[in-house]
């Protein structure tokens, strides 16, 4: 899942964009207790219906990482190409999607990582 893929987690309010990451570090770590490095990365934030999100992408296992993006989906919103939440219809998927690029408000060169 590169920057071209749509999957992004909400970010809760007054919480920093690195504490969401560290959310998803922690969900990875009950998921599949940190077997795998997926490499997720943070793309940009936007806003959608009020909230705030980072866009995410990852390396390895898709099928996997988004178990862990589902898990995380227990405490915060998610959006995802994958479940079809934000996107009309399946084929739209596969369009740059919308709700990515409107309202868009931080732009991570490079990619802000678990590292971080």
């Amino acid at each position: 899942m590169g920057i071209w893929d749509f999957q992004a987690i909400e970010i809760l309010d007054g919480e920093d964009v690195i504490l969401a990451m560290r959310a998803l570090l922690k969900a990875q770590g009950e998921v599949d207790g940190m077997t795998i490095d997926h490499q997720f990365r943070g793309y940009h934030i936007f806003r959608h219906n009020g909230k705030r999100y980072l866009h995410l992408g990852w390396n390895s296992c898709n099928a996997l990482a988004y178990k862990v993006l589902k898990h995380l989906g227990r405490d915060r919103d998610i959006i995802s190409s994958y479940s079809g939440v934000g996107f009309a219809a399946y084929k739209d998927t596969y369009n740059p999607s919308a709700i990515f690029s409107a309202d868009a408000d931080k732009d991570f060169k490079p990619p802000i990582t678990f590292g971080q």
